[in-house]
């Protein structure tokens, strides 16, 4: 289906022969009110499409709370140019940031990477691969060095490919749409019994029946997902209500 969006952020160029890769241009809006979230924009590769459409799922539903459901803006697997040929941006950077000696992903080269793209414009660039990481993570959160603003998420699909069930690994890939999404807004960052005081890979975590409790293998993230689906329960009360206090006015960060 045709993106009215994508001609706004990456309009094609002419062909430049002097250069094998050209990424388009991404051209600045309106300048956006202070607190206000800019753009959530979602790529995937073409192989992780059936888990990107879960993963936006999963973080609508935390972006619900502060009414900024339709802050995603989805590019799809296109979104890069070679030559004059639209191809997927997401493939472009994996194999940008393979390892040497396998086709794994760094995430610090490809976090320096997201810096350069991330300085031609505001929001957030969220990126679901089919690629392992150098490091194993589910999904991860980029803050930028100077700011600490937050400026892209990253997912891989690669480590679920082992739960047999569909319906499995759709609710597995919700928590971790919903579990960066709940980093991307700022929790948790509240000083109370609830929040997970371990620190290490626990901090920022809740201690909860909740999607920001933390989860260190798949299987974790999987029976969290299940709790979560069968109390019908999304963030607990103390995370919302981080969010409403942190938030009052239902704005989020530039």
């Amino acid at each position: 289906m045709p993106n009215p969006d994508r001609e706004k952020f990456f309009p094609h160029k002419e062909k430049t022969p002097e250069k094998k890769e050209v990424f388009s241009e991404i051209k600045e809006g309106e300048e956006e009110k202070e607190k206000e979230i800019g753009e959530i924009k979602f790529f995937f590769c073409e192989k992780a499409k059936g888990p990107a459409s879960e993963i936006i799922r999963g973080m609508r539903q935390i972006l619900e709370f502060v009414d900024k459901s339709d802050a995603i803006k989805i590019f799809g697997s296109g979104g890069a140019l070679k030559q004059d040929k639209e191809v997927s941006l997401a493939e472009v950077l994996a194999k940008k940031s393979f390892t040497e000696e396998t086709e794994k992903i760094n995430l610090d080269k490809l976090g320096i990477t997201l810096l350069k793209l991330q300085e031609k414009t505001r929001g957030v660039y969220t990126f679901v691969f089919n690629y392992p990481f150098k490091r194993t993570v589910y999904g991860d959160t980029l803050t930028h060095p100077e700011t600490g603003k937050k400026f892209a998420l990253l997912f891989s699909t690669h480590y679920f490919e082992g739960i047999k069930k569909r319906e499995d690994r759709n609710l597995a890939f919700r928590q971790l749409g919903r579990h960066e999404t709940g980093h991307l807004l700022g929790l948790v960052q509240r000083e109370s019994s609830s929040a997970d005081s371990r620190g290490g890979i626990y901090k920022s975590h809740c201690l909860n029946l909740c999607s920001m409790k933390q989860s260190m293998n798949v299987k974790e993230v999987l029976d969290l997902a299940k709790m979560l689906e069968k109390n019908k329960i999304m963030l607990c009360k103390d995370c919302q209500q981080e969010l409403k206090d942190r938030f009052s006015s239902k704005t989020v960060y530039k």
